[in-house]
């Protein structure tokens, strides 16, 4: 018998050698009486009782301990010559909302390239839509980029999130435009996309953001406020409940004027 180049094979390889153990076994309970007694006797025909009852237990063993050896041997050499799979496909991007989305082969590209590029487990992603068969819109780490396929440390045209003061979308002509800079000098990016629905998804997240700021902005804008003074000074004051103004009402007629009409907000 050859080396077993298989788990099958080492098995039959093995269970061939436990039943070589058994007969062995067998056949020396019957053969080593008659030969001790051809020599010795009777003396001899019990002594051959006992190597053949010795030979019936020792040798199945050792049948056992080659069918271990068998399969093991053969176990090894099969995951030793197994070939390994190519990948059909790159890894599931991971997306800001960890949200799972149906798979996406732009977006896990795009994911796996920067994860490469920052040599990271993972980066803050939220999507890539192609322009054209060169280029396409990436939208990650705060930042949305003009890049070319697969070189995502280049840019022809970025800005951050925060920056964008407007995203419309244009369905019907696939088209995003990006406007960043004040209301005075506005900077307008416009980009076409391949796939509507990608644009429409990154068109939705960005309009989101946007919106988010905006709000922000205005809630800090309501916030501050200006205590005027009985003798004309104006003094800044943070708002009732925040941690750097007074708890109450009472507090600020503690250090007003104490004519509640002289005291105005605005």
């Amino acid at each position: 018998q050859g080396r077993p180049d298989s788990v099958g094979t080492g098995l039959s390889q093995g269970m061939a050698a436990v039943g070589e153990g058994f007969m062995a076994g067998l056949t020396g309970m019957v053969e080593k009486p008659m030969e001790a007694a051809k020599d010795g006797g009777a003396a001899g025909f019990f002594q051959g009782i006992g190597q053949g009852l010795l030979g019936a237990f020792t040798k199945p063993t050792a049948g056992f301990l080659e069918l271990g050896s068998k399969v093991t041997e053969g176990t090894f050499a099969q995951v030793k010559g197994v070939e390994r799979v190519p990948r059909e496909r790159q890894p599931r991007a991971v997306y800001q909302d960890r949200k799972l989305r149906e798979y996406d082969e732009e977006d896990a590209t795009a994911y796996l390239g920067l994860c490469e590029l920052r040599k990271a487990p993972s980066v803050d992603f939220v999507g890539f839509a192609g322009m054209d068969a060169s280029s396409g819109l990436l939208v990650a780490e705060g930042v949305v980029r003009v890049v070319p396929r697969k070189e995502w440390q280049r840019s022809t045209w970025s800005s951050k999130v925060q920056d964008l003061t407007e995203v419309k979308w244009d369905r019907e002509q696939c088209r995003l435009q990006l406007r960043t800079g004040s209301k005075a000098q506005p900077q307008v990016r416009s980009v076409t996309l391949m796939s509507p629905e990608r644009g429409e998804e990154l068109a939705k997240h960005l309009e989101q953001q946007v919106a988010g700021a905006a709000e922000k902005e205005a809630s800090e804008s309501r916030d501050f406020k200006m205590l005027l003074r009985g003798d004309g000074s104006c003094v800044p004051h943070a708002p009732l409940d925040s941690e750097a103004g007074p708890s109450n009402i009472d507090d600020f007629f503690a250090v007003m004027p104490p004519d509640p009409q002289a005291l105005r907000l605005q």
